[in-house]
């Protein structure tokens, strides 16, 4: 989520949130093998159905609240700094089946833009098995893509 400008989680507090989750474990090894099948069958399809998988995964534990008392169960996405602003708007688009995140005339497509450079910056951060740089390749390429200008006033 830092690749979408979200901000720095406390890695301890996530892994905490994770070790709890419910099914945590069997989402993360389904869009695991969904993405190998990617590699393995040559369907880019499958890629997306598994990124399409974490994406959702993330965003319930992110807003799950305790059912007695309404709090959010994993503290780790509430932390002061946090800024959601860039996350909310890509999360509208992978709502709309026309500008989410997938594959069109064989090429990756997020919000109506060719994005296959960069899945093949995705690709290459998951053979690493480098799940930060992974996930951040995934944030930071939805983020620029998202359709608003992104402008840095220096």
């Amino acid at each position: 989520m830092k690749g979408t400008g979200v901000g720095d989680f406390n890695v301890t507090d996530l892994f905490n949130c994770l070790s709890v989750e419910v099914d945590a474990d069997k989402i993360f090894f389904q869009a695991n093998r969904d993405i190998g099948r990617m590699f393995e069958m040559h369907d880019a399809n499958e890629g997306v159905k598994g990124l399409d998988e974490l994406i959702q995964f993330i965003v319930v534990m992110a807003t799950d609240k305790e059912q007695r008392y309404g709090k959010h169960e994993c503290p780790a996405f509430y932390a002061e700094g946090l800024d959601y602003t860039d996350l909310k708007a890509i999360l509208e688009l992978q709502r709309n089946p026309e500008t989410t995140l997938r594959v069109l005339e064989n090429h990756f497509t997020f919000n109506h833009q060719n994005i296959d450079h960069e899945a093949g910056w995705m690709a290459h951060e998951y053979t690493r098995e480098n799940i930060v740089g992974f996930g951040y390749a995934l944030g930071d390429t939805l983020r620029k893509h998202d359709g608003r200008e992104n402008l840095f006033l220096y």
